[in-house]
């Protein structure tokens, strides 16, 4: 059978090599032309001569009832033509709008999947609303629990309120997509601050040690801070309430405001110390912190009491300075040194500290008298005259030969006396400040400021041994008689009579044998020296021309004083014992001393 095929298709190509080219290319895979192969080659000679003819009346035939299947059918066939252009309008619109429907379907896809995503999320929503209108009692109960920690907070009650905050923090951390668990914990963090601010504001008022406790535990709860942090913050809440105290503390008289520092820095600032060790132990010094940085939390508390010593330390020189009563030192002086040993019993005794500052504000206030005393003493003597001024005195220079100028007085009383200085206004008012500025120093003498003392002192005597020798230069041409005899007695008054009795005055201040056992050194070593002696050479080498005259009227009225005294004495060793004392003398100072 394959081969009888392989045959038949060998006639066909052979058949088609004679056909005319213009045969359809297609007719061979036809099963008509094949078929009509095979009746032709079924065909005798004579038969397929006649094929020919055949085909052309059978053309012919075929033609004719076309013809007239087409006259027959012309209706039809007009319609069937619209029909066919009309389909094939459609088929076009449909091949556009398919067309534009393929453009148009991954919008559709987005569009679909947009909408099966809210259908879901409708769906969920619905299923949430649904839960959630079951649950409605107990998300009330949450939602209700920032309002029920701010009532808590109002009432003190910090306790409960930093449980409200952890509970919700754990339901945060647990479900972490539960959005009412997120704003829940937003509003109860800003609570949370809160209760930070509150406690804090706590510690900067007047609390007890209890309350004190409890803040700092409350604190400790709500790990803010580090142990080294919540020690600093304590310390700095408790030093911003002291400073609100001392701040309140009126500064218009400077000795009072002092006295007011020291008594509430002593009661408060040990209070503070009291709660502070109470609260924070020491035992562990050192602590290692995240960073691997090593903190001495006990060098925080040291520093701060450093620093109150160094501000009282501050405050106190800044009133002491300030101060216009020098008699008010000796009692600030007792405070500061009962403040100081107070803080002993906490390791911090700082009296080592407060007698520099004393005495440095003594020596101020010291110097600044004494100043004062010589400026006065410069404008009084700028107003003072000798002419056509009569005085009654019964110095040395008196004409009345009935006042002895060294009249005597019990053996016993050694101190010089001011018997003229009253008729000298402005030698009154000098030793008068000079008096003030020693009174003021006798209720709190620093042994320390004795050379001091002495040399601002012999400073302002020399000063005003300056100003006499202008008033002399500037008045002695007019000067009468009588001008002339009351300058002597003013000169005689300055160097006889003021300046032992200044003299006098520091040794009183500074007793010889307190200094001495302060220096360790004998008492006739320290009189020889300058530490207590006013230097008589110095002071008196200004106006030495001027007192020349008058120190040879002394030594001859002292000649005559002592002949007097010789006759009226029966004992001849204290006849010579007081000749001898008076020659070996080189100034009189010594002479004055048992002279008056």
């Amino acid at each position: 059978m394959e081969e009888n095929k392989l045959d038949i298709e060998d006639d066909i190509e052979n058949v088609l090599k004679i056909l005319p080219k213009d045969i359809e290319a297609n007719w061979p895979d036809k099963k008509d032309f094949l078929k009509y192969c095979k009746e032709i080659g079924n065909l005798n000679l004579q038969q397929l001569q006649k094929e020919k003819q055949n085909l052309q009346e059978e053309s012919i035939e075929i033609a004719q009832q076309i013809q007239d299947l087409a006259i027959s059918n012309y209706k039809k066939f007009i319609e069937t033509a619209e029909n066919t252009r009309n389909i094939y309008k459609e088929f076009a619109t449909t091949e556009t709008l398919l067309n534009e429907l393929v453009d148009k379907l991954p919008d559709f896809e987005q569009q679909y999947t947009n909408f099966t995503t809210e259908s879901n999320d409708i769906s969920l929503h619905r299923r949430l609303s649904t839960l959630m209108f079951q649950k409605t009692s107990q998300l009330t109960d949450f939602l209700q629990l920032p309002e029920l920690m701010e009532i808590s907070i109002a009432d003190g009650n910090y306790e409960d309120a930093l449980e409200i905050v952890d509970f919700i923090r754990r339901l945060a951390h647990k479900y972490p997509d539960i959005q009412i668990f997120t704003i829940l914990l937003g509003e109860v963090e800003k609570l949370w601050l809160i209760i930070v601010q509150k406690l804090l504001t706590q510690l900067r008022s007047d609390i007890q040690l209890p309350k004190c406790l409890q803040a700092v535990g409350y604190l400790r709860c709500m790990n803010i801070f580090t142990e080294a942090e919540l020690r600093l913050k304590f310390l700095q809440t408790r030093d911003s309430w002291l400073q609100s105290i001392l701040d309140e503390i009126p500064k218009d008289k400077p000795s009072q405001h002092l006295s007011k520092v020291i008594e509430l820095s002593r009661i408060h600032i040990f209070q503070i110390i009291t709660q502070y060790n109470a609260i924070f132990s020491d035992d562990n010094k050192l602590v290692i912190t995240k960073n691997d940085e090593h903190i001495n939390e006990a060098a925080i508390f040291q520093s701060w009491i450093q620093e109150k010593i160094s501000q009282f330390l501050k405050t106190m020189e800044q009133d002491l300075n300030e101060c216009d009563d020098g008699s008010s030192f000796g009692s600030t002086l007792s405070q500061c040194m009962y403040f100081g040993l107070s803080f002993s019993k906490v390791g911090c005794d700082f009296r080592g500290l407060i007698a520099p500052i004393i005495t440095k504000c003594i020596k101020r206030y010291f110097k600044q008298t004494v100043t004062n005393g010589t400026k006065k003493f410069q404008r009084d003597m700028d107003s003072f005259t000798l002419i056509n001024k009569v005085y009654t005195t019964s110095g040395v220079a008196s004409s009345s030969s009935n006042s002895n100028p060294l009249k005597r007085v019990d053996s016993n009383d050694t101190t010089p006396k001011l018997e003229n200085i009253q008729d000298f206004y402005p030698l009154a008012e000098y030793c008068n400040c000079l008096l003030t500025a020693f009174n003021d120093l006798r209720v709190c003498a620093p042994l320390s400021l004795v050379y001091h003392v002495t040399q601002t002192v012999q400073q302002s005597l020399q000063d005003v041994a300056n100003i006499i020798l202008l008033f002399y230069q500037h008045e002695h041409q007019a000067f009468t008689e009588i001008a002339k005899e009351q300058f002597t007695l003013f000169c005689k008054c300055f160097v006889y009579e003021l300046i032992p009795y200044i003299q006098n005055c520091i040794k009183l201040v500074y007793p010889t044998l307190h200094i001495s056992k302060y220096l360790g050194v004998p008492v006739t070593v320290l009189e020889k020296g300058k530490y207590l002696t006013l230097d008589r050479t110095v002071i008196l080498e200004p106006i030495q021309h001027l007192i020349l005259p008058l120190h040879n009227v002394i030594e001859e009225e002292l000649t005559s004083s002592i002949a007097t005294s010789s006759q009226i004495k029966t004992n001849d060793s204290e006849i010579s014992e007081t000749v001898t004392k008076l020659v070996d003398e080189n100034t009189l100072k010594e002479v004055i001393n048992d002279t008056s």
